[in-house]
Parts: structure tokens; sequence; C-alpha cells
């Protein structure tokens, strides 16, 4: 079970077990960065995230006082670091102008069929698009919920919502993705 992992990892790192907090930052390096991917749309910015993540984890392991999963907490610790980066006025001065090609040539390739990776990350730039003009309080249940797929009840923990709430809004961002995105999908 994930948890009784979780639960052995917490156990060697707050005895200060170097292996253990290794085997977390492999376990959750790429969720971490694929959220912040997704809030930032930025790889470099989501690589930052990534790594200022591990930091505060390392340093407030100690506090973690278990009240709800390891994992919840981290994704805690995941949003509010994107909240924050977002809400800074260098982050907000800085030009995030990628082009479809150079995105397409950042990522892994499929060197077999180059039309269909380009048509494969055109529609990615086209749902991250969309992802961007929800609210931020929507855009935040969408990635939790549908690309983290987190249940409803971590995703109420960690932005400290009602379950009702957390419902209601992410319905509301479907029904607005699935209207721009008429067409499409």
């Amino acid at each position: 079970m994930v948890f009784e992992q979780d639960a052995v990892l917490l156990k060697g790192i707050k005895a200060g077990k170097e292996r253990c907090f290794n085997q977390l930052v492999f376990k959750y390096k790429d969720k971490i960065h694929n959220t912040a991917y997704r809030f930032l749309a930025d790889y470099q910015e989501a690589q930052d995230i990534t790594q200022d993540c591990f930091l505060s984890i390392h340093k407030n392991i100690r506090k973690f006082r278990e009240e709800s999963s390891l994992s919840t907490w981290i994704f805690t610790i995941t949003v509010n670091l994107c909240r924050n980066r977002l809400k800074s006025a260098a982050y907000k001065r800085q030009a995030r102008t990628v082009s479809i090609i150079e995105k397409a040539l950042d990522g892994k390739n499929d060197r077999e069929n180059p039309a269909a990776f380009i048509e494969k990350k055109e529609f990615e730039a086209r749902i991250q698009a969309e992802l961007e003009r929800l609210t931020p309080d929507m855009k935040e249940i969408v990635i939790l919920r549908d690309i983290e797929q987190l249940s409803y009840e971590e995703i109420s923990k960690i932005l400290n919502l009602d379950l009702g709430t957390v419902k209601s809004r992410l319905h509301r961002a479907r029904m607005e993705l699935r209207e721009a995105l008429k067409g499409v999908i």
C-alpha cells in the first residue's frame, strides 16, 4: 500500500537516513514537477519549484504532524510554492513566449513519426493554453484532480476547501474547458 511505503520513508527520513529521503525524491519528483509545470506553464520554473519543494520538505519534515498523508502534505507545499511564484512580481514580468516548435524540441520526441509528435505537442499546448484561461481556483482543482488524479478528499485538504466547493469548482472548470475545446476533443 502507498501509505505504508510513505510511512516507512517518513520514519527513515525523521531518523536521518539519507537513502530514505533519496527514495522520497525519486518517488515524488515527477509528480511535483508535472504539477508545477501545469500551474506555471514553464519548464524551468517547474524545475525550480521542484527543487524548492524538496528543500522545504527536508527542512520541515520533523514538523510534519502526520494529520494527513505524506503525499497530501507534499502537494500542499507544491501548490503553495506555485501560488507564491505566480504572485511574485519577477514572475509576472518574465516573458514566457515559447513556440510549439521550441516545446517540441525541448521534450522527449518520437523520432519515428515527427508529424504525430508535433500534432501531440500542439494539442498539449492548446490544453495548457485553455488551463491558463481558467481562474486560478479552477485551474488548481483541474490540475490536482484530472492531471494528478488526487481524490476529492486530498484536494479538499490541500486547498483547505469544503468537499462541495471542490466538486462544484471542478464541475464549472470542466464545463469551461469542454466549451473552449469544442471541436478539439
